[in-house]
């Protein structure tokens, strides 16, 4: 016996995004964390001319929560918005090309600044972040490794009988 399949399964009422995605998930901690920003630097750099630009909050949940799951590349935040059900909440169904990202990136290079040290501020307050001091070890060994050194496994045989021999 199975379970009821039925990819094409119609809603009698239109689901909600918000439907799909757990409330822990971490895209509604990112959309939290936009929704009580003030984006005013960024929103003040369009006017009504021209196609209607995609909102800069929108824009900006998508690329903090891509960098939140190790997504950096516009044409992979592009395929995400399509494809991924976190990014199609945040993004409001919306599929931005690649180049809008590229161009919002290079339009609030200066403003972008200044997001995400509010950004770090709002999750500090939430007691999602603490901000401290990280160490890193630099120190360099030399390694004895070369060619000569390494052995496949037939000359390691030999060596292991030489030494027994030895001993």
């Amino acid at each position: 016996m199975y379970r009821a399949y039925e990819q094409n399964q119609m809603f009698l009422l239109p689901s909600s995004m918000k439907d799909f995605i757990d409330e822990s998930h971490p895209a509604h901690i990112v959309n939290d964390l936009v929704e009580k920003m003030d984006l005013s630097c960024l929103e003040k750099r369009y006017g009504n001319m021209g196609q209607p630009a995609y909102h800069p909050r929108m824009m900006i949940k998508v690329i903090l929560y891509g960098f939140t799951v190790g997504i950096f590349s516009s044409r992979k935040l592009q395929r995400a918005c399509g494809e991924n059900l976190a990014f199609k909440y945040l993004a409001g169904m919306q599929t931005p090309a690649f180049k809008t990202f590229i161009e919002f990136r290079q339009r609030h290079r200066d403003d972008m600044k200044g997001v995400f040290v509010q950004t770090a501020k709002l999750a500090r307050e939430m007691g999602l972040a603490q901000l401290g001091g990280v160490a890193l070890d630099g120190c360099k060994k030399e390694a004895n490794t070369s060619k000569h050194k390494a052995m496949s496994y037939g000359r390691m045989l030999e060596e292991e009988k030489r030494l027994k021999e030895e001993i």
